[in-house]
């Protein structure tokens, strides 16, 4: 079967959110647990009071800006449909800003990387990226193609045109005409959730940079723990 042709994306790109299915069986979860403190890796585990102008500017200064010119550190490639990994900083990059929104927002900014999670998101971000198309449900004709990839495509947040933290303001922003509910705002900011996966791809010749993030772990449906405004 002959391969598709790849075109790299000249803007970044948004599809629908991810579907809960009805039919998942959801493992075991007690209640959410979360400690309102920083911890040494800064990812994480944050209260902001937003009423306060200067504490939001500098929470802003130190962990929002933080997360800039990560170096991705990819070791995969499209020629071989490698989906790789991502250093462990870029890693923390990603969830030092999924935490940052949460905190903004007033829920429980302790999320952590699953790494089974991730490591079947990163292969859907490479899926996305070898093809330069969006879909939660890829066929099994789509170049770079595997069943791990299709699984975290129907469980994630996907991107393209950008990666990494940018991908995760991308889904914040929740732009057109397809996202008037801001389904990929709302998995990032369900209260319920403990933890998510990240995956990334660096543009390279005519592949669009991608991303997906991996936002149901079971405790969709769990006790709402408390929040703020």
């Amino acid at each position: 079967m002959a391969k598709r042709l790849a075109v790299q994306v000249t803007q970044p790109l948004l599809g629908q959110p991810p579907v809960l299915s009805d039919t998942v069986i959801y493992e075991a979860e007690g209640e959410p647990q979360y400690a309102w403190r920083v911890p040494s890796s800064n990812t994480g585990g944050w209260s902001v009071n937003t009423t306060n102008r200067q504490l939001a500017r500098a929470f802003y200064n130190s962990v929002y800006s933080a997360s800039l010119n990560t170096p991705i550190g990819w070791t995969g490639n499209h020629a071989g449909c490698v989906a790789g990994t991502t250093s462990s900083d870029f890693k923390n990059s990603v969830l030092a800003r999924i935490n940052y929104f949460r905190a903004m927002a007033g829920v429980p900014a302790n999320i952590t990387l699953d790494s089974t999670y991730s490591a079947k998101a990163q292969q859907a971000a490479l899926m996305m990226s070898a093809n330069n198309t969006l879909s939660h449900e890829p066929p099994s004709s789509w170049n770079c193609y595997t069943a791990d990839g299709r699984a975290a495509a129907e469980s994630s947040n996907i991107s393209l045109g950008h990666n990494g933290w940018d991908a995760v303001g991308g889904q914040m922003r929740d732009n057109g005409s397809n996202n008037t509910a801001v389904g990929h705002r709302r998995w990032l900011l369900l209260p319920q959730t403990q933890r998510m996966g990240a995956g990334d791809v660096p543009a390279s010749g005519s592949f669009s940079p991608a991303n997906a993030v991996w936002v149901f772990d079971g405790n969709t449906f769990a006790a709402r723990p408390s929040t703020h405004t």
